[in-house]
C-alpha cells in the first residue's frame, strides 16, 4: 500500500484478477466491512473495419479500412462501421463527442454495423451491452477530423501577359483549371474600356467529375469598333463540384490595349 498526496490517503493497485474477490481495509485495529470486487468477460471492440463513401460530387468510389479507428474525411462522407466483438452481444451504440447517439445493429456472423455522417470534426467511442442489457465502454476515444475541399486553381495559359493588338485582331485567350474533386464550370469574363462583363462558358460539367480542363475562346475585337487607346479586360473563373456551396476561384486579370493601324516614326531634331 502507498501514500497518495497526504499521510492519511493510501492506494493499492490489484492487478491480474481472475475471480470475484473480497477485500476489507484495517489500520490501527480498526478494520473496515468487507467489499467485493467481481470479476466479469466484458465485450469489448476486436476488430473494426470503416467503410468511406464518399459525397457523390468527388467521383470516388467506396473504401475500405481494416483495423480502423480514427476518421478523417471530407463533409458529407458516410463511413459504415462493422465492429466484430470480443464476446457475443446483442447491442450496442455509437457515442459521439457532441453527446449524439447512434445504434449498433446486429448483423451476420455475431458483428455490429452503424454508420457515422461526418459533418464536423470530434471523437466517438463505441459502448457494447452485458448480458444484463447494460452498456459497457468497449473501445478507446477516436478522433474524427473533417478534412477541407480546397477550391480549385485557375489561370490564363495564353496569352499569360498583358498584350496591345490593332482593332480588328482576334485575340486567342485559353485558360487552365484544376480541382482535387473534379472542376464544375470554367467561365472567361471580359469587358471594354470598364463597361458591363460578359461571360463565355468554356467548360461545363455534367458527367464524371473532371479533375483538369484546358479550354479558350477567341475575342473578335473588331466586333466592338474600338479606337486606339481603347483597353479590354479578360479573366477567368472556375467553380468546384461542390453541392449546394461550389468554391469559385478567380485567376489574374489582363487587359489588352488597342493601338492604332500604323505607327509614322521620324528622326528628332
Amino acid at each position: 500500500i502507498f501514500p497518495l498526496l497526504s499521510p492519511t490517503t493510501f492506494y493499492l493497485l490489484v492487478m491480474n484478477l481472475a475471480q470475484s474477490t473480497e477485500y476489507f481495509v484495517e489500520a490501527d485495529g480498526v478494520r473496515s466491512r468487507t467489499h467485493t470486487i467481481e470479476v466479469a468477460d466484458l465485450p469489448y471492440v476486436g476488430e473494426m473495419t470503416h467503410t468511406y463513401v464518399f459525397p457523390a460530387y468527388t467521383g470516388l468510389e467506396p473504401r475500405q479500412v481494416e483495423d480502423a479507428g480514427d476518421i478523417a474525411a471530407l463533409a458529407g462522407t458516410r463511413v459504415e462501421l462493422t465492429i466484430v466483438p470480443t464476446l457475443p452481444t446483442s447491442a450496442g451504440r455509437i457515442l459521439l463527442e457532441d453527446s449524439t447517439v447512434l445504434d449498433l445493429a446486429p448483423a451476420s456472423g455475431g458483428t455490429l454495423t452503424g454508420e457515422i455522417l461526418v459533418a464536423r470534426g470530434g471523437s466517438y467511442r463505441i459502448e457494447l451491452a452485458r448480458d444484463d442489457g447494460r452498456m459497457v465502454e468497449a473501445s478507446p476515444e477516436f478522433t474524427i477530423d473533417l478534412l477541407s475541399d480546397l477550391p480549385p486553381t485557375v489561370a490564363i495559359s495564353r496569352p499569360g501577359r498583358d498584350t496591345d493588338a490593332s482593332a480588328v485582331e482576334e485575340l486567342f485567350v485559353e485558360a487552365r483549371a484544376d480541382d482535387d474533386y473534379g472542376v464544375h464550370e470554367l467561365r472567361l469574363v471580359y469587358s471594354v474600356n470598364g463597361g458591363a462583363p460578359d461571360t463565355v462558358s468554356l467548360f461545363r460539367g455534367g458527367g464524371e467529375p473532371v479533375g483538369e480542363i484546358s479550354a479558350g475562346h477567341t475575342l473578335f475585337l473588331e466586333e466592338w469598333e474600338l479606337e486606339a487607346g481603347d483597353i479590354v479586360s479578360y479573366y477567368a473563373v472556375a467553380s468546384d463540384n461542390r453541392v449546394g456551396a461550389q468554391a469559385e476561384a478567380l485567376s489574374d486579370i489582363y487587359f489588352v490595349t488597342v493601338r492604332p493601324f500604323r505607327r509614322d516614326f521620324r528622326q528628332a531634331q
